[in-house]
């Protein structure tokens, strides 16, 4: 493959959209192999450290909106991965329980994208993971993403219009195999 010179900004946006492939990629293989997005698999998670939750409380520990959880555990309960009773002390509220499908399918899946980052991401030294904030919250900005919903999860729970998350079928190529457009990318050079 020969290298092509690129300017430090075309390098900069080849960089931002390799992290997003990276995502995209990884997103699709979650869908495509156990059928969850990250954060109905982080509420899976969640869900088999606790005896039961309630939405609120599984909303506060994934840092998600109440309006975002009442989808995923939508979704969870029509595939009967979790199941909801009505709370003993407060008769108005639910309580969610992991059931036996979904903790067989929590722990057939594999790590979350952001639990591997969160390993590399500690090996750095405090100065550069505070360096590397500064740069990304800045680069958000520039990008207009501050409206986002600030949620520790790679990607969203994006349902379709019916209200369902995409099928496993319907979503592309598990990371593994890099689309045409990440290879090309791979061979960029850093500038010194």
């Amino acid at each position: 493959m020969v290298e092509h010179a690129l300017s430090l900004d075309d390098q900069i946006i080849v960089a931002i959209r390799r992290v997003s492939q990276a995502v995209e990629q990884y997103s699709s293989y979650l869908l495509q192999q156990f059928g969850l997005t990250a954060p109905q698999l982080g509420t899976l998670r969640e869900l088999q450290k606790a005896a039961s939750a309630t939405p609120g409380q599984l909303a506060e520990q994934l840092h998600i909106s109440p309006a975002t959880m009442a989808g995923i555990l939508k979704r969870l309960e029509q595939r009967a991965l979790i199941s909801r009773v009505r709370d003993e002390v407060d008769r108005r509220s639910s309580v969610v329980r992991i059931t036996p499908e979904g903790i067989r399918l929590a722990e057939s899946a594999p790590s979350l994208l952001r639990d591997r980052f969160r390993e590399r991401l500690n090996s750095l030294e405090l100065w550069e993971r505070t360096q590397l904030l500064a740069t990304l919250q800045r680069t958000a900005e520039m990008m207009n993403a501050d409206e986002v919903e600030e949620a520790p999860f790679l990607y969203h729970d994006t349902p379709d219009s019916s209200g369902r998350a995409p099928p496993p079928e319907a979503v592309g190529r598990p990371p593994s195999a890099p689309t045409s457009s990440a290879r090309r990318t791979t061979g960029v050079r850093t500038p010194k």
